[in-house]
């Protein structure tokens, strides 16, 4: 995951804070027989995950993300390297586009509707004991007062 191009973080911050969600893609297939119930198997061991948010951005971030979009991964087609938030923290996962909404001013604020695919689910290459640590001590509320601080910050940046 080294070789690929990096989500630009430093200018653009995670980005991915409204309207956030995930859902791991169904890898079973059902084979449909002619008599009797078919028989499921997966297609793939690998979890793919699909990440639908809004990005929002200044006027001068927005530039740099498409300016980085077409420059660092050539329009849309290459994978890169992105932090990503889910249950079990936050993890550098490999993403591609599969979709970059348009640019929609709302108040100072460009806000663009993207959706990611993501190989990998963070939590499904965890031991069944790191799991559990993570029921009995959920970081969750940690990492939101962490990332309010964060906004309330650098909001005068903004």
């Amino acid at each position: 995951m080294s070789d690929l191009e990096q989500w630009p973080e430093q200018q653009l911050g995670l980005g991915l804070l409204r309207g956030f969600r995930y859902a791991p893609r169904d890898s079973r297939q059902l084979s449909k027989m002619e008599a009797g119930a078919g028989v499921s198997r997966l297609k793939s061991r690998d979890a793919v995950v699909d990440h639908r948010f809004t990005l929002s951005f200044t006027g001068g971030q927005e530039a740099y993300f498409r300016w980085w979009y077409h420059n660092k991964i050539n329009q849309g087609v290459d994978w890169f390297s992105i932090r990503m938030r889910t249950g079990a923290g936050i993890n550098t996962v490999p993403a591609f586009f599969v979709k970059v909404g348009e640019s929609r001013l709302v108040g100072q604020r460009f806000q663009i509707q993207g959706h990611l695919m993501v190989r990998g689910l963070p939590a499904t290459q965890m031991t069944e004991e790191q799991v559990l640590a993570l029921v009995e001590h959920d970081a969750m509320p940690l990492q939101a007062g962490a990332d309010q601080l964060h906004q309330t910050i650098h909001s005068d940046q903004d």
